[in-house]
């Protein structure tokens, strides 16, 4: 009975032995008589020989059977280039069109749509079989050790209750009720009977523990804690990428000697200054992001062996330009000044702080730089409906104590909530979670959800109070993000198997897609036009 091969596995060893190969056609040529032939699994490729004409295109998937031999001139790049299969035997199994999207390799330069549209076909190129199989593998190792660690995973229902912490983007109606919706809930990990820094620690043991597993890699544990406002503070932004520095600085003093009012009356100055030099074309570039980013105007001027250049030379007196260079260690460089709202100001400078990297590549793109953003608000104000709301859910215990909770301004009251960022990306966000009813009550009140409101929004999750409740922390992990960035990949799209475009569209099913007039009765929906 002849055996079926995987395509990576015949060496010299298996010389005159009779086998069974399948896989698609990667390749093909003609060398006078013969035809020689790649065939691909997602194991390997081995070299097929055909001393008879062949009538199949590449990408068509074979059964081969014939005899392993010794190459006369082995190819050392391959497992198997020692080795080819002189088939006495084949079969098309499926037949491919001749003109293929694009080629299955790696080295092409191809439309993500098109690729997306086809993905069936980008599967098959070597670093998308290799991102696939190290996603299954890292998921695997997360699993292995929750479940060596005690932990029980439960399938929680796919379609669930909406609520204000549940998806916004998607929500399922359903025939039985025209006012009616489920929602789409995450995937988290929840521990009892624990507190913060022991939950941490088990998440920090998972990662490095998945990490070594895969990538045969150690990284350090535990992951340093840096505090929420430090980083608005120093990087403007709650997931900042610490592998560089190029902190913002604040600078008060600036130009309070001049009649420049848009600077000097300013409630926050801050500066974000770098070594290199850019041009008048860069910051045009730089300008729009921070315009985008909520301030008004960005200041900038360039010092290079005291010869400035900026865009305000009749506005910033050249003195208040010197001593603000004279307060650096490194004088020569590129300065950029905000002023205005210290929420706004941070902001725009965080966001040139991360573009600037993109163009000088100061991150070490082979560290790994996992920290915890700690002690963050419990509360954000929205301006569009005046009022405040749960930063993170309103089911996080408060890290302020009861007791100061109505002698304090919002927005100086703590949370017990953390997130876990990578080299700029947030990979997470969880909380230690309400236990004790009259936390959870009080929490309500000071969002504004009258007794109505809550019973409404989460009168399911308010009974289970009166029940017990055990004290827990969790944590929502972006499993595809931490793919991504582990297998140093552009986007999310190039880790996930069958994935939406930036307009959530499946370009291969050509979801979404309209419906009849039927199923929308069905449904109670109706289309209203814009």
């Amino acid at each position: 009975m002849n055996k079926q091969i995987k395509n990576n596995q015949l060496r010299l060893s298996d010389v005159n032995k009779e086998v069974t190969l399948y896989g698609w056609v990667a390749n093909k040529r003609r060398f006078g008589e013969l035809n020689f032939v790649d065939l691909r699994d997602k194991f390997g490729i081995t070299q097929l020989v055909f001393n008879t004409p062949i009538h199949f295109t590449k990408e068509s998937v074979l059964k081969v059977t014939g005899k392993v031999v010794a190459r006369k001139d082995p190819n050392l790049d391959l497992p198997t280039g020692q080795v080819e299969v002189l088939v006495s035997d084949y079969q098309v199994l499926s037949l491919s069109k001749e003109q293929l999207p694009f080629q299955i390799r790696d080295d092409i330069e191809v439309k993500e749509e098109l690729r997306l549209e086809y993905r069936y076909l980008d599967l098959r190129r070597p670093v998308m079989q290799k991102n696939i199989k190290f996603r299954n593998d890292f998921i695997f190792a997360l699993r292995e050790f929750l479940q060596k660690n005690d932990f029980t995973e439960i399938e929680t229902p796919i379609l669930s209750k909406a609520t204000p912490e549940g998806a916004r983007d998607f929500l399922v109606p359903t025939r039985n009720d025209a006012n009616q919706f489920y929602a789409l809930p995450q995937l988290d990990i929840e521990v009892s009977f624990t507190d913060v820094e022991v939950f941490q620690s088990y998440i920090e043991k998972m990662i490095a523990y998945a990490i070594k597993q895969t990538l045969n890699r150690e990284i350090k544990v535990p992951f340093d804690r840096v505090d929420f406002d430090e980083c608005i503070d120093k990087y403007g932004t709650d997931k900042p990428d610490f592998r560089y520095t190029k902190f913002l600085q604040s600078i008060p003093e600036f130009c309070n000697s001049s009649d420049f009012s848009i600077i000097k009356d300013a409630p926050s100055k801050r500066l974000l200054k770098i070594d290199e030099l850019i041009t008048k074309k860069d910051f045009k570039k730089l300008e729009e992001i921070a315009k985008k980013n909520g301030v008004n105007a960005l200041f900038y001027f360039t010092y290079d062996n005291q010869v400035v250049e900026t865009n305000y030379a009749n506005k910033i007196p050249a003195e208040e330009i010197q001593q603000l260079v004279n307060s650096q260690e490194v004088k020569n460089g590129s300065y950029f000044v905000c002023v205005g709202k210290y929420d706004k100001v941070t902001q725009a400078l965080g966001a040139l702080r991360v573009e600037l990297n993109s163009w000088y590549n100061w991150a070490n793109p082979d560290e790994l730089d996992f920290k915890w953003i700690v002690n963050w608000p419990m509360f954000e104000y929205d301006e569009n409906n005046n009022s405040w709301a749960a930063a993170h859910h309103p089911f996080t215990q408060f890290e302020t104590p009861m007791d100061q909770l109505d002698s304090l301004d919002k927005s100086q009251i703590k949370a017990k909530s953390y997130d876990l960022v990578l080299n700029g990306f947030e990979l997470g966000s969880g909380s230690a979670r309400i236990h004790d009813a009259n936390m959870q009550q009080k929490m309500f009140e000071m969002i504004g959800l009258d007794k109505q409101a809550q019973e409404d929004k989460f009168g399911f999750f308010l009974k289970a109070f009166e029940y017990g409740i055990p004290p827990h922390c969790g944590i929502g992990l972006g499993l595809d993000r931490l793919v991504m960035l582990l297998t140093n990949q552009p986007t999310i799209r190039e880790v996930i198997p069958f994935p939406k475009n930036s307009k959530n569209q499946d370009m291969m099913t050509q979801a979404p897609s309209n419906v009849s007039s039927e199923q929308l009765d069905d449904l109670y929906l109706a289309i209203k036009d814009n």
